[in-house]
């Protein structure tokens, strides 16, 4: 298993580069496409100083999202499995969820401190694209998985999380699977572990 698509919001905002740069070089750990979504939703603010807002808004997340194909472009360029840019006026979130069909990972970030980049409300992607996301620090360019420690729960969830995440799993030096021994014998949950890591 790898991933043959990796998918990241491009903003034009210059706190998305550090994103943009880690979402081409995970692309090229598996020499996938990286797919870029610029999507901005007209905002309101100028509709006050226009005779016709709508327009007006729209022109402006026109030439954002335009902006944020320039801020994605020469990035992309060093993609070996090539780029595709899909613009679009929308909700950044709906954009990712809309377009997740054509990825295998999305990649998204925080903008910095503890707030999540607010062009792509991370949670609403997470319950809603159904693909595996890829959340780094600020400031991360790069991905070197050395030590992995993945919390296991014989659940569902556990199994689909995991299944997502083997690509970058087998990136890694050493996984430590961790399970908490919840109305399970030791020797119980420890066959449990030793099948995950199996």
């Amino acid at each position: 298993m790898t991933y043959a698509a990796i998918m990241v919001h491009a903003e034009a905002s210059p706190l998305a580069e550090p994103r943009l740069r880690l979402a081409a070089h995970v692309a090229n750990l598996f020499g996938a496409t990286l797919i870029g979504v610029g999507a901005r939703t007209p905002h309101l603010e100028t509709e006050a100083a226009a005779v016709d807002g709508t327009r007006v808004r729209e022109r402006a997340a026109r030439a954002d999202i335009k902006a944020a194909q320039a801020r994605f472009q020469p990035i992309a360029s060093y993609v070996s499995g090539g780029s595709e840019w899909r613009p679009t006026q929308d909700e950044p979130s709906v954009a990712l969820i809309r377009e997740s069909r054509a990825a295998d990972l999305i990649v998204m970030s925080r903008a910095g401190g503890n707030d999540l980049h607010d062009r792509g409300e991370v949670g609403d992607v997470l319950l809603g694209a159904g693909r595996p996301v890829l959340i780094a620090r600020p400031n991360e360019t790069r991905l070197e998985p050395c030590r992995v420690v993945v919390a296991w729960k014989d659940s569902r969830e556990s199994r689909r999380a995991l299944a997502d995440a083997l690509p970058l799993l087998k990136l890694a030096v050493r996984v430590r699977v961790v399970q908490v021994c919840e109305g399970l014998a030791r020797s119980e949950a420890e066959a449990q572990a030793m099948d995950v890591a199996a």
